[in-house]
């Protein structure tokens, strides 16, 4: 065989398989496009006091209910309420910024406590003759231990308004009812029940 027609023959022989192949890949029935189940379940933050279940008080705290369900206490990972986030960017954009807030709180706390604790209890062994200097000292380490309480304390309120800003972003942008089927809350069942007691 001629040299000139054996470069385009091997070329051939290599590029006709591709060729096969893509038009063989066009060809084959392509899958089809699922839609996205909607976000059908109700998210309800029912404000419940942890000394007494029932009442609003200066340190009630959120729990959640569920398409009207008893309510529910959210942990502190807020992983009862991260299973309906799958779907919902907006609300586990405020879960992730929850939880870095309650791990700034706790690195606060504790870091900040434990070298205020150490400042303070080193203090007799450095100023054992200087009482001044020991009582400074000891006072210097309270204070530390002080600002990481403020500042953990601060971290903590941030997480617990990420947390309440998480449920109302899903019921705003993700959450989508059931067409013809009203809302089930908790606090209307919790409100008739009341109402009808009070009649008897």
């Amino acid at each position: 065989m001629s040299p000139k027609l054996f470069a385009p023959l091997v070329g051939c022989l290599l590029i006709c398989p591709a060729l096969l192949f893509a038009q063989s890949d066009s060809t084959r029935p392509q899958k089809p496009v699922t839609k996205k189940t909607p976000n059908t379940t109700h998210l309800e933050l029912i404000y419940r006091d942890d000394a007494k279940v029932g009442s609003i008080s200066a340190h009630a705290r959120p729990w959640i209910s569920i398409n009207g369900a008893k309510p529910l206490k959210i942990d502190k990972q807020g992983l009862v309420l991260s299973r309906y986030y799958n779907r919902c960017p907006q609300s586990r954009d405020f879960i992730n910024k929850m939880n870095k807030n309650r791990k700034h709180a706790k690195i606060a706390s504790i870091g900040l406590g434990i070298a205020g604790g150490l400042i303070a209890v080193s203090s007799p062994y450095i100023h054992h003759r200087h009482t001044g200097k020991m009582l400074t000292q000891i006072g210097a380490g309270s204070v530390v231990i002080g600002t990481g309480v403020i500042i953990g304390a601060i971290h903590q309120k941030r997480a617990l308004k990420n947390m309440v800003a998480s449920v109302e972003a899903y019921n705003s942008f993700c959450y989508q009812p059931i067409p013809g089927q009203p809302v089930k809350s908790w606090q209307d069942k919790k409100t008739a029940t009341d109402s009808t007691s009070a009649q008897r």
